[in-house]
């Protein structure tokens, strides 16, 4: 499968759910165009992952910005190998403007039931949870919110909760992969 038939199948599934074109007088060939020159670094399976994820967590029922699932890609590339430092500081990122009563939340659904008093912490959702570990270490969200990003104890609370589930992660997946390896050679592949 290459990426434009990717993007077409996106496009297709849009259309299907009845999204709003942002501009309905396009023609849908030239936009496939542009959208492959834009999401041209993704690889088709990279860019379906995404699609799906922007598809699975939008609301607004509008076709997305090619950035919008550009960006939802990036977030997946980086929650495969994403540290608990990198995790504080994406989610200082993320909460930089936001207000500090808002409500992080570990899945789109949960934002939409709070109509906008909440926010997603991350897309993926291994991320978020391990996120959600290191805030709770910190004494919760406005604890954290409050919380001075150069001090290191806070950083180490964080940091700690969040290893601490990445590493089980890390086993569970160890586990199935090993689990799986051995499958394939008792059956002889």
């Amino acid at each position: 499968m290459d990426l434009q038939h990717s993007i077409s199948q996106f496009f297709g599934a849009l259309e299907g759910l009845d999204y709003a074109p942002r501009n309905p007088t396009i023609n849908t060939q030239a936009m496939l165009r542009a959208w492959a020159g834009l999401c041209g670094h993704l690889s088709p399976e990279e860019f379906a992952a995404a699609a799906g994820l922007w598809l699975r967590q939008d609301r607004y029922k509008q076709w997305p910005s090619p950035g919008a699932v550009i960006c939802l890609a990036e977030e997946q590339r980086q929650a495969l190998v994403l540290s608990g430092d990198e995790a504080r500081g994406l989610l200082l990122q993320r909460a930089a403007g936001r207000d500090h009563n808002r409500i992080p939340c570990l899945t789109a659904s949960d934002v939409a039931a709070l109509n906008g008093d909440g926010f997603l912490l991350h897309t993926d959702a291994q991320v978020s949870a391990g996120m959600m570990a290191g805030i709770q270490a910190m004494g919760g969200w406005r604890a954290f919110g409050h919380s001075d990003p150069s001090d290191p104890s806070a950083r180490k609370a964080f940091r700690d909760a969040y290893n601490a589930g990445s590493k089980r992660r890390q086993a569970a997946a160890q586990l199935s992969t090993t689990g799986a390896a051995k499958r394939l050679r008792l059956e002889g592949a």
